[in-house]
């Protein structure tokens, strides 16, 4: 019986298998098709860097540097450069990521400072904010500064300024909405009054 049953699966198996087979044979030709042919195209210019924008990949690479409690907003930046800029990988130490100490020297890389990282850019982003609830993603003397008083808006201007990195040509940078340093305030609800 059980040879039987097996036999009976092995023919069923080849008759599907068979049958799945195009005995037409079908191939794609080079036959005219339907499809209006396209007139070919010129070669596009290459993306100009738009004003205002800063740009990452500089001759000496970019540092993130973080400050307590801001490690993985630091690290969310470093993977967004490392995914974005195809060459970062064949230039070890090109993005670098720091825990905010005064001790390292100033070597010509470009700085994204998260959070107070104890530089004075960082002390005077959080001037330009109005309350707990506001963040800012500001370029200030010759540094990116991201910052805000509460971790959770903190999160919310790393987002943002990893959703404004580009890559153009063979440059990452960041293109802020406007040529002035971004604050996002907070929305209030209007009171209910009735």
């Amino acid at each position: 019986m059980k040879k039987i049953i097996a036999l009976m699966l092995i023919l069923l198996s080849l008759s599907l298998l068979l049958c799945g087979c195009n005995k037409d044979g079908d191939t794609p030709t080079d036959a005219p098709t339907d499809k209006v042919s396209e007139k070919p195209t010129e070669p596009e210019e290459p993306e100009e860097i738009p004003e205002g924008a800063v740009i990452l990949s500089t001759e000496a690479g970019s540092r993130v540097i973080y400050a307590e409690g801001s490690f993985d907003g630091a690290n969310r930046i470093y993977d967004a450069l490392m995914d974005t800029d195809p060459k970062a990988y064949n230039h070890i130490g090109y993005y670098t990521m720091l825990k905010a100490d005064k001790s390292y020297s100033d070597d010509g890389k470009l700085e994204i400072l998260i959070g107070m990282t104890g530089k004075d850019a960082s002390e005077s982003s959080r001037e330009s904010l109005g309350t707990y609830l506001d963040y800012t993603v500001s370029v200030i003397d010759g540094s990116i500064v991201i910052n805000s008083y509460s971790p959770e808006k903190l999160d919310e201007a790393v987002e943002y300024f990893i959703s404004r990195i580009k890559l153009i040509g063979d440059s990452v940078v960041y293109i802020p909405e406007k040529k002035e340093n971004t604050v996002k305030y907070a929305d209030y609800p209007a009171p209910n009054v009735d």
